[in-house]
C-alpha cells in the first residue's frame, strides 16, 4: 500500500502540468483503453527497488545475526566451561 502510494504521487508530480517544472512530464501513452503503461513500469521500477533494498537488508541482518550469536555463544562458554 505504502509502496503504491509512493509511485503514484511521484508519477502525479511529474506528468505535463506537475510539480516538476520544465519538460512535458511522463509519457501518456495507452495499451487499451484509460490504462497508462507508465504508471505499471514506473510502480514496477519502485517495487524492484524495494526488493533489492530488502534482499541487501536481510542478507545484512543475516550475518548480523550470526555474529552476535557468536559473541553470545563465546560469553556463555566462557562463563559456564565445558570441562
Amino acid at each position: 500500500m505504502y509502496i503504491r502510494g509512493l509511485q503514484c504521487d511521484t508519477s502525479g508530480t511529474m506528468y505535463a502540468g506537475g510539480l516538476v517544472p520544465g519538460g512535458e512530464g511522463l509519457p501518456t501513452g495507452t495499451l487499451s483503453g484509460e490504462v497508462r503503461w507508465w504508471n505499471y513500469f514506473y510502480a514496477t521500477l519502485v517495487c524492484v527497488t524495494c526488493l533489492v533494498i530488502s534482499l541487501v537488508g536481510g542478507a545484512m541482518f543475516g550475518k548480523t545475526i550470526v555474529f552476535i550469536f557468536s559473541v553470545s555463544h563465546s560469553a556463555v562458554l566462557n562463563v559456564f566451561p565445558v570441562c
